[in-house]
């Protein structure tokens, strides 16, 4: 799902919304576009709520923040605040902005000595504000390098994250309202408001509204744009040149001084001023006199009110020719409060300088999908130009930005946005240094021990060598080699060892622990015995049988996992069973456990064996006469109730663990008579004949060379 990017603009009059999200996998608001038709964002919802008036006897500054957050909480409660990346901005009156000039352009110095230039220039402590700054594109008529850095009490930022927070939301970017103004000249306004000119180059010719022409000449100031956003309260001015701010500026003027002069000349209520103001309000110009006494009177009496932003706007005109050696040939109105009828032919005339409304915004809006309402749930009309949402276009403009754009942020320091990469993003030329110092030490440590090893490794393999020239006799140049000579000397051989638990251990412990005929009808088949694992093949009568045998294996020594395998059905009451038995005496010790001994035959059990071994007809083929005279058995003769009761005996645990030693002894023996053989010479050795018969005896010719009789 695409970022939804919303822009919220905190108005003294309204809180303004706009909700944006990019239309292809680059969001980033270029400098050039083609129309706002064809923008790289789409406008999700936009509106405002207005902001309650303060309560009788209330404070209006004091109790601003409480009632913007009703604003918000309203603004929530339409759904209208649903986003992932929130942007807003600290009005004029809450920051300032300074011009620094460096005699660098490394930004690395500028950092260093930012802090060092900005307390010089302010009256604050360092420790109370918070700063950013970008750097401004050098100019080719000077070397000094010029940083707008904008700065703001920590309070005053706070105010707004603490507002955001009761609502549950976390602003990602926190600016300069005036700053974020070049967002909206990129995104929507630099395609409709190019500069006219007259002659046959580029800005070679500069007609104004008075009809003064400014031909531009080598040295000459060159042209420049303004955006003007002028509020409830402030105005605020953005200067650029070639897509660049050259400068911000916030006027503590705006639309409220026009509601209250109409208010105390005409003797209207604030409400019905405004009202009046935003519907009916009028300036007369050069082809549009007023018809009636009344036009003529609320025309002079708004001449009045705007005449603090015009004589504001004038000097900054004047400053950026001085200071910047720019020349503002045309001013872009926008804001809620310029939208007074003739307002901008007003400030033509005053300034001499081409006004132009930014009706580009409302275009924008009114061309937003399905999605998008204002707060009556219907949209824009054509009379609404949507210039009162500009600055929360250009918040959500400047959300949609690309990162590498240069910002001026108020989320830096203890207040860093932590949500995102961003925080981490920051401090990437630290941590890059700090993980680089961290590669080399650990680099050169790892070298310095290899290097030690190698050495200590040498040594060892000269000093082994040295003593198996000792032992042998023979100077070898490798250690395995002498190794096995002294290990074929000693043992014979050098690779043979007696296994300490041998295949025959393995039948017993199998045999030990399987169910007893008597418990469950059985019967084992194969039994494959390896090093490693025993697989065991035979039949039952029930799957539950196979399952039992299963438990009782399990716990065995050396059993270290006992798995069954594939079962099926032979007959009707005959089942194959698979049985697997992974070996190792290293991770099996064995339970231990010793399993209960088989159960007594009954008298009547063992009545009943015999009389069927009695009553069933032989089956057995007649026996040959044997050519040998028969064998006389002297001893006693045995009953048959004893027969079965020596059948039905089984090992115990101390049997199976006495022919265990016994065993164990015989191997012993075993390997002391080879080893004694291997150490008598070849020529002492006896021969087969030697071995296996007597001193002088002659051949038994009665057996033939097989052995058979």
């Amino acid at each position: 799902m695409a970022q939804r990017v919303v822009g919220i603009d905190l108005g003294s009059y309204s809180v303004k919304v706009v909700t944006l999200t990019p239309r292809s996998k680059n969001p980033g608001v270029g400098k050039a576009r083609a129309s706002t038709s064809k923008q790289a964002f789409e406008v999700l919802g936009f509106g405002h709520a207005l902001v309650p008036p303060p309560n009788a006897g209330e404070d209006a500054a004091d109790s601003l923040r409480r009632r913007q957050g009703e604003a918000l909480a309203e603004l929530k409660t339409r759904g209208l605040l649903e986003g992932d990346v929130y942007v807003t901005g600290l009005p004029g009156d809450s920051a300032a902005v300074k011009t620094l000039l460096f005699p660098f352009s490394d930004r690395d110095k500028i950092a260093v000595a930012l802090p060092y230039t900005l307390e010089a220039e302010i009256s604050l402590d360092l420790d109370d504000v918070a700063w950013s700054w970008i750097q401004l594109p050098l100019r080719p008529t000077t070397k000094e390098s010029e940083v707008l850095c904008a700065f703001a009490r920590k309070e005053a930022v706070q105010e707004v994250l603490d507002l955001f927070a009761v609502h549950g939301l976390d602003p990602r970017h926190v600016e300069l309202d005036a700053l974020a103004l070049d967002d909206l000249w990129d995104g929507v306004l630099a395609p409709n408001h190019t500069i006219d000119v007259d002659g046959p180059s580029q800005f070679s010719a500069l007609t104004t509204p008075g009809g003064t022409v400014i031909e531009t000449v080598d040295g000459a100031p060159a042209p420049a744009i303004a955006v003007v956003d002028i509020g409830h309260r402030r105005t605020s001015v953005c200067v650029m040149h070639q897509g660049q701010v050259v400068s911000a500026h916030t006027l503590l003027h705006g639309g409220a001084d026009a509601t209250r002069a109409l208010a105390k000349d005409i003797g209207l209520p604030l409400e019905e001023a405004e009202r009046g103001k935003r519907k009916e309000a009028f300036l007369e110009v050069a082809g549009a006199v007023a018809q009636f006494p009344e036009q003529q009177i609320v025309s002079d009496v708004l001449k009045r009110a705007y005449a603090p932003i015009v004589r504001r706007l004038r000097q900054i005109v004047q400053a950026t020719i001085s200071s910047s050696r720019l020349r503002i040939v045309k001013i872009v109105l926008t804001g809620g409060g310029g939208k007074v009828l003739n307002l901008d032919r007003h400030l033509a005339e005053e300034l001499n300088v081409k006004v132009a409304r930014g009706r580009e915004v409302g275009a924008t809006l009114r061309a937003s999908g399905t999605g998008a309402s204002d707060l009556r749930g219907a949209r824009l009309t054509d009379d609404d130009d949507g210039s009162e949402s500009a600055l929360a276009l250009a918040y959500a403009l400047s959300g949609l930005a690309a990162r590498s754009k240069p910002r001026i942020d108020f989320r830096v320091g203890p207040f860093a946005w932590q949500g995102d990469y961003d925080f981490f993003r920051e401090r990437v030329p630290a941590l890059t240094a700090w993980a680089a110092a961290l590669v080399v030490v650990v680099g050169v440590g790892s070298l310095v021990q290899i290097v030690a090893l190698a050495r200590e490794d040498d040594a060892l393999v000269k000093k082994q060598l040295a003593v198996c020239q000792q032992i042998t006799g023979q100077a070898l140049e490798s250690a395995s080699v002498c190794r096995s000579m002294i290990q074929e000397r000693i043992n014979g051989t050098a690779g043979f060892q007696v296994p300490e638990h041998s295949a025959v251990d393995v039948f017993l412990e199998i045999s030990r622990r399987l169910p007893y005929a008597a418990e469950l009808k059985r019967k084992i088949t194969e039994l494959d015995i390896t090093s490693e694992r025993v697989r065991l093949k035979g039949t039952t009568t029930t799957y539950d049988a196979i399952d039992t045998m299963v438990e009782r294996l399990q716990g065995g020594k050396c059993f270290q996992l006992v798995e069954k395998g594939k079962a099926r059905n032979i007959s009707a009451d005959v089942v194959e069973l698979n049985i697997t038995i992974n070996l190792d005496c290293a991770t099996a010790p064995g339970d231990g456990k010793v399993p209960p001994p088989p159960p007594s035959p009954t008298a009547a059990s063992l009545r009943a064996a015999s009389a069927a071994s009695a009553s069933s007809p032989s089956t057995t083929l007649p026996t040959p006469p044997s050519p040998y005279p028969p064998v006389v058995d002297e001893r006693p003769a045995r009953t048959p109730d004893a027969d079965l009761l020596e059948s039905a005996k089984r090992p115990t645990a101390l049997d199976v663990e006495a022919r265990r030693d016994r065993l164990k002894k015989l191997r012993e023996e075993r390997e002391m008579r080879r080893k004694q053989m291997l150490d008598v010479p070849n020529a002492a050795r006896p021969s087969l004949r030697e071995r296996f018969q007597k001193p002088n005896a002659p051949l038994d010719r009665t057996r033939s060379v097989d052995g058979d009789q």
